[in-house]
């Protein structure tokens, strides 16, 4: 059955899934959707998923087929469906709640400060970025740095989506200027997630440097 993800290549949801994707030895077939040619919103899109990040399986002999929107549910989906276990998002209420926790803080806190600061900079050119809004972002990391005080990964003791999910976020917050090395548990655990991940050096390394010249390139308007 094959298996589309609609995405923008730089965005972090998209290549928190394709990261995952990799991992798990899923093959994903990208297409392109341009927000700024407003592909979201053209009706063939729309009646897929009102979202930004859409997966879809097409039916074949006979399977129904599956939409999921939305990165981060996609996430678990994945790994529901194509894992050799559960370990990536355990099936144990009490450990899933705690991948679900820190699924939710980066959906509801760190991305979306994130997003904040870097739409507001392309919105004024040549204007100065927000130093509130990226104290903002700084407040964020903290939490995380507190999340990770006496543990490895941000939900536990093993490796699981919410690695994944975070991993990329962060490498893009560091793109546009978070100084890592001032919050040393997030530091560590970063280095360490990018170690026992493969692909990082696209999804992560490459990509973020593209986020953060697109970032950058508005400071020269």
């Amino acid at each position: 059955m094959p298996i589309y993800l609609y995405s923008m290549p730089w965005s972090p949801p998209c290549r928190a899934v394709l990261l995952l994707a990799e991992n798990l030895g899923v093959e994903i077939i990208t297409r392109l959707v341009d927000t700024r040619s407003k592909d979201h919103l053209k009706p063939e899109f729309v009646k897929l998923a009102n979202a930004l990040v859409v997966l879809s399986s097409t039916a074949e002999d006979g399977e129904i087929e599956v939409r999921v929107s939305v990165g981060r549910a996609i996430l678990g989906y994945l790994v529901d469906q194509y894992g050799k276990d559960d370990s990536l998002y355990p099936k144990d209420p009490k450990k899933r709640a705690l991948v679900n926790q820190k699924l939710y803080f980066d959906i509801g806190t760190l991305f979306p400060r994130l997003k904040q600061y870097f739409v507001k900079w392309c919105s004024f050119h040549g204007k100065d970025p927000d130093e509130s809004q990226f104290q903002q972002i700084q407040e964020a990391v903290g939490f995380l740095e507190k999340f990770l005080e006496g543990q490895q990964w941000v939900a536990g003791d093993a490796l699981t989506i919410a690695d994944y999910n975070l991993l990329v976020s962060v490498a893009d917050i560091q793109s546009v200027g978070l100084v890592l090395s001032s919050y040393p548990n997030v530091s560590k655990w970063f280095h360490r997630a990018k170690a026992a991940i493969k692909g990082t050096e696209e999804q992560i390394v490459e990509q973020s440097r593209v986020f953060g010249r697109l970032f950058q390139d508005q400071l020269k308007k």
